[in-house]
């Protein structure tokens, strides 16, 4: 199965069948942001409005992070993703934290735009993580330098990267999986056959070509637009794909793309995706969706309230009723998650579901 699949959700039918149910469930997912800062400054980011706003500085504490997430553990969470509020890998206690969350038992991975993953953090990331993903999104230092905002980074980079698949390598190990990906716009999506080739010859695990993603909270319509050639866009990703080899995948996400594009009506009416997983930020901050950073869309706060207030409380119920899934952006993360729940708990009589 493609690990980047929404069809990894049969693997958890017991929160299905809750969602069935009872219409609520514990999270299966907990993205994290360590940071409110960032040293990387991209076109598209979902955080620029927080990363670029220097009165905005908050780093997560560790003690109160490693006791919400025993209590998430305890009730059913199974995995976290440092990500998100700005770069994770500037938290002053990172590997601290890997190896605290690590001993918790929730698997970890990192999604980092891969400038300081050197020296020890490097060995601990390897030593404690299910998967690393670097958010690349170029195909060589100009253009790189133009959507990351900052000069000179690239070969570093791509240094780090490849010091990471040489260690795992060394080590004989299977985990982590080490990803690389590419966001793309009109002013990059050229370069992904660049890149596919690139990744392949460094020998990293994959590389997932993604299409940006509008929404609440960032400044994408203000500074990027979404690539609008459908066939080239398609042509390039099927040239990106013949780079694939035995151990070397490459994730081309046109569906997702053509949807972004899409002006149809979704086919489900309720939003069951945020339900699996829990976005929580720098400054403690729970947000109901990973895309409706507002402070309008806050549930909770870690250190006001424990994990069970904050998911099982009344601000949580209130603002999930309040999603205006027509003001949602298209593709989002959630979208097709949602679609896969829909389908189960509305399953289509048209093509015989009981006839097995």
């Amino acid at each position: 199965m493609n690990r980047l699949s929404e069809n990894k959700l049969k693997y958890h039918v017991d929160r299905l069948l809750d969602i069935k149910e009872k219409g609520e469930t514990y999270p299966v997912h907990i993205t994290i942001g360590l940071t409110e800062y960032c040293c990387h400054k991209c076109v598209f980011c979902h955080s620029e409005f927080a990363t670029s706003d220097t009165t905005r500085n908050a780093t997560m504490q560790r003690e109160q992070l490693i006791s919400f997430l025993k209590e998430a553990y305890e009730c059913g969470v199974k995995s976290v993703t440092l990500v998100g509020s700005g770069e994770p890998l500037l938290h002053p206690e990172i590997e601290e934290i890997l190896r605290d969350i690590k001993n918790i038992g929730l698997e970890i991975g990192i999604f980092t735009n891969g400038s300081k993953a050197k020296g020890t953090l490097l060995n601990t990331i390897i030593d404690t993580c299910t998967f690393v993903r670097f958010s690349i999104n170029a195909g060589d230092s100009k253009e790189h330098e133009k959507v990351h905002g900052v000069v000179g980074d690239f070969e570093n980079i791509v240094s780090n990267v490849s010091e990471m698949v040489k260690k795992k390598k060394e080590k004989n190990l299977k985990f982590p999986t080490i990803g690389t990906q590419m966001v793309f716009y009109e002013g990059n999506y050229r370069s992904m056959v660049k890149a596919a080739k690139m990744w392949g010859e460094i020998g990293v695990d994959y590389f997932e070509i993604k299409p940006v993603i509008a929404g609440e909270g960032n400044q994408v319509d203000k500074t990027v637009f979404p690539a609008k050639d459908k066939e080239e866009v398609h042509k390039l990703m099927d040239e990106a794909k013949q780079y694939e080899t035995n151990t070397y995948n490459v994730y081309t996400k046109y569906n997702q793309y053509i949807v972004t594009q899409d002006t149809n009506n979704r086919q489900y009416t309720k939003c069951y995706g945020s339900l699996l997983d829990m976005n929580l930020w720098a400054d403690g901050n729970i947000f109901v969706c990973a895309n409706l950073e507002h402070e309008r869309y806050i549930i909770g706060n870690i250190y006001k309230n424990t994990f069970k207030e904050i998911w099982n409380g009344e601000q949580k119920k209130k603002i999930r009723q309040s999603i205006n899934l027509k003001a949602c952006p298209k593709g989002c993360r959630c979208h097709f998650m949602n679609e896969y729940i829909w389908d189960y708990l509305h399953p289509d009589k048209e093509i015989h579901p009981n006839f097995v």
